[in-house]
C-alpha cells in the first residue's frame, strides 16, 4: 500500500470514528434544591433518548425525530405523547449531540447546562441544569459505551431494559 494510500485509509477511519453517533447508558440520580432524589437509567443510540426513572410511580420518558413520551412505570399501555415544546430535553439532546467535543457550560433560551467530566472516560458525570422552571444536578454513574438493541427505544410496547 502507497504511503497516499496509507494516509488516506487512515484519515477515513478517524473521520468515520469520530462522526460515528454516540450509543452509553448510564445509571442516573437527579438531585434537586429542596433535596429530593430520583434515581433511574438512561440509554442513548442516534439521537435517541430513553430515561427511566426507578420509581414505579413515575415514567419512562423516550425520545426520538424530536417527539417525547412519556409512559408510565406502573401501568405500561398509559402512553402520553407530549404536544408541549420540551426545551430542557432538547437543550440536553443537543449538548450530547456534541459529544465529543462537549463543552463545560451552554445557554439555550433561559436554560444553562454546566457539565463536569469524568476523568475515567472522558464523559459527563454531573449536568448542572438551572432554568425558571427547575433547578437540579444529574450525576452520571456506571457508564458502559456500547450498542442497544433497537427494541429498548420503542414504547409501545415498552419493553424492559436488562444491563
Amino acid at each position: 500500500m502507497t504511503k497516499v494510500k496509507f494516509l488516506f485509509f487512515i484519515f477515513f477511519y478517524f473521520f468515520i470514528a469520530n462522526a460515528k453517533a454516540l450509543e452509553v447508558g448510564c445509571d442516573f440520580e437527579e438531585v434537586y434544591d429542596d433535596g429530593t432524589i430520583q434515581q433511574g437509567t438512561f440509554l442513548i443510540m442516534e439521537n435517541k433518548l430513553r430515561y427511566e426513572y426507578n420509581n414505579s410511580q413515575l415514567f419512562t420518558l423516550f425520545y426520538f425525530e424530536g417527539e417525547v413520551y412519556l409512559v408510565r412505570n406502573d401501568n405500561p399501555s398509559l402512553i402520553q405523547k407530549i404536544s408541549e415544546e420540551t426545551p430542557i430535553i432538547d437543550s440536553i439532546m443537543q449538548v450530547i449531540e456534541e459529544y465529543p467535543n462537549i463543552k463545560n457550560y451552554y445557554e439555550f433560551d433561559q436554560i444553562k447546562i454546566k457539565l463536569e467530566k469524568s476523568l475515567a472516560t472522558d464523559f459527563i458525570k454531573r449536568l448542572s441544569i438551572a432554568s425558571k422552571d427547575i433547578n437540579l444536578s444529574i450525576y452520571l454513574n456506571d457508564c458502559i459505551f456500547k450498542s442497544f438493541p433497537r427494541v429498548y427505544f420503542n414504547f409501545n410496547p415498552i419493553v424492559p431494559y436488562k444491563k
